[in-house]
Order: C-alpha cells, then sequence, then structure tokens
C-alpha cells in the first residue's frame, strides 16, 4: 500500500480506503497509519525491523524455490529443474483430415504428482501445424492436458489428456505428436460409444510401418464418418493423419486415439508398438565340397541359411 499523503484530500468516507487490521486514525492529513509497532522508527528499531523484513523476504523466497504450495517450477521432479519434452502435431477436420485448421489456439497444462503446474501454449500456422519444444513435464510420470480452440465457432473445442513415462535419469522429457481432429460444432459428441483401433498393438522391425485403422462408433456399435485424435507417445517415428505410424529406429511408444465427449470426459483406446533393431539374415555355412567318388557328383555345394522375419502381434486395446 502507497502511504497517502498528508495533503490528500479525498473524503473521510472514502469507501475505497484500506482495512488495516488495528489500524489507527492519526492527526491531521493521514486518515490511516500502520499499527504502532509497524510505524517507521529510526536508529535501532528501525534497523530491527529491516533486519527482520529481510530475514522474513528471504524465508519466503526459499520455502517457494523448495516448493512449497505446490507452485515452484522445482516441485516437479523433487528439486531439480523440469525436464523439456516436446509436443508438435497439426490440427485437422475430423470429417476430412486433409483440411487442416489455421489459427487454432493450443494450450497444454502440465501437472506433477505433487500438485505443481505449468502452462504453454501455441497458435497452428497457415497449415495447421503447431510446435512445443520444451514443454515442462514432471518424471517420472508427468500429467498433460492439452485444450485446442479453433479460431472460428465453426468447430467443437476438444480437452484431451494424457500421460507420459519420463525416465528419473532423463534429460529430456518424451516426444509427443499429435493428430488433433476437430469436430464441426454441430457433431453431438453424446452419439459416440466407442473408440476402434486395429491391430492393438504392433511390433516392427525399425524402420518399417505399420497402418493403424481407427474410427469413432456410434451407439450401435457402427463407424461414424469422423476420425478421433490420434497420438503418438515415443522418440522413433513420426504418424500422420491416415493412422500411419513411420519408424526410423527402433524403440518403445504408445499409440492412441482419443475424443473428448464433454464434461471433463474423454474416450480412449491404445496400443504398444515396439521397432525392433533388424536382423540382418544370417549368412550361410561355408560350403562342403563332395569328396570325389562320394553319391553326389564333384562340383555340387550343399549348405543352408536363414533369414529375419517381421511379426505382428496383438495386444488388447481398450476403451475407457
Amino acid at each position: 500500500m502507497t502511504p497517502l499523503l498528508p495533503n490528500d484530500d479525498r473524503p473521510e468516507t472514502d469507501p475505497l480506503a484500506p482495512s488495516l487490521p488495528n489500524a489507527e486514525p492519526v492527526s491531521t492529513g493521514e486518515r490511516w497509519a500502520l499499527p504502532s509497532p509497524w510505524r517507521f522508527a529510526s536508529g535501532d528499531r528501525l534497523r530491527r525491523w529491516t533486519a527482520r523484513s529481510v530475514l522474513l523476504i528471504l524465508c519466503i523466497g526459499l520455502l517457494y524455490l523448495m516448493g512449497c504450495g505446490g507452485m515452484s517450477p522445482l516441485a516437479f521432479d523433487g528439486g531439480g529443474f523440469p525436464i523439456g519434452g516436446r509436443v508438435y502435431g497439426i490440427v485437422v477436420a475430423a470429417e476430412k483430415p486433409s483440411l487442416t485448421i489455421a489459427n487454432a489456439s493450443v494450450d497444454i497444462l502440465s501437472t506433477a504428482s505433487n500438485g505443481a503446474t505449468a502452462t504453454v501454449h501455441a497458435t497452428t500456422d497457415a497449415n495447421g501445424n503447431f510446435d512445443l519444444p520444451k514443454v515442462p513435464m514432471a518424471r517420472p510420470i508427468g500429467f498433460l492436458k492439452i485444450t485446442v480452440t479453433p479460431a472460428s465457432g465453426g468447430r467443437k473445442v476438444q480437452n484431451l489428456a494424457y500421460t507420459v513415462t519420463n525416465g528419473p535419469n532423463a534429460n529430456v522429457g518424451q516426444t509427443s505428436e499429435l493428430i488433433v481432429a476437430l469436430p464441426a460444432a454441430s457433431f453431438d459428441p453424446t452419439t459416440v460409444s466407442g473408440i476402434s483401433l486395429s491391430p492393438a498393438g504392433a511390433e516392427i522391425q525399425g524402420g518399417d510401418s505399420v497402418q493403424f485403422t481407427t474410427s469413432l462408433l456410434d451407439l450401435a456399435g457402427k463407424p461414424l464418418p469422423i476420425m478421433p485424435t490420434l497420438l503418438f507417445i515415443g522418440d522413433f517415428g513420426v504418424i500422420n493423419p491416415n493412422g500411419v505410424l513411420s519408424s526410423s529406429t527402433n524403440g518403445l511408444g504408445l499409440f492412441v486415439a482419443l475424443f473428448d465427449i464433454g464434461n471433463n470426459r474423454q474416450l480412449q483406446n491404445e496400443g504398444v508398438v515396439e521397432a525392433k533393431p533388424t536382423n540382418p539374415s544370417n549368412p550361410p555355412p561355408p560350403p562342403t565340397v563332395t569328396p570325389p567318388g562320394s553319391q553326389n557328383p564333384p562340383g555340387i555345394i550343399t549348405g543352408k541359411g536363414s533369414v529375419g522375419s517381421t511379426n505382428l502381434w496383438g495386444r488388447t486395446g481398450k476403451t475407457k
């Protein structure tokens, strides 16, 4: 509060006058003053209060840095700086994924297990893309809520939430890629009963691709003509709006289909994707030359080798 000057000419009944505990009215000019022990003084008394004030400020600052109340950025991982994970992707029309949505607002709320929060914001470019390279993430588990709001009122907002697992010794957080599908404003989300996902999981070789097929289901269990949001959590590949996941190396990740049905509820179906190192074909054994006089004519070489294989395996997906 800024002390009132003696020549202040506001009326005595000023409704905005501060309501200090035990405030003492004093004479001429200063209508409000701090209680006697807090009045400014000189000499030893002033030095005493100055030292106490500095100590109090230092204590408050230390409590903040220690994460008191869950508001400090250091509270994300128990005292270390929050690690940054990349969240990027594209916003498209749910009924036509080739139609991208420009100027959409992308807001991410990151929450640690102790309640500490941080927010980041981006706006999609002319092609519907967004990229947030340093989203604060807690470890070992970070909770992310993403809200995508279209610039115009022709499409529904999507509020989606998911978790990311970050290793305790990791320097960076997990990468998340999103294909955010915004349904038309006229679409009724209460007509959606679930999300189908096929395959339910995949095991591929690093460098290979896998096609996921997913759709929203109506109350009768039949596919609807709009797509859910697609999410890939992993650092070894990318996805496209058609559901194709292309791996660039080996790794373990999660392919997720999500849809906001309102009232802070969402539908979700997911499958684990594992890209394994490529196993080169084993070389054939040294050739065996048929000795003269055996049953095989001279010059016939026998031998055999084996080749690697790619397997697809299923893991039961579930709708939450």
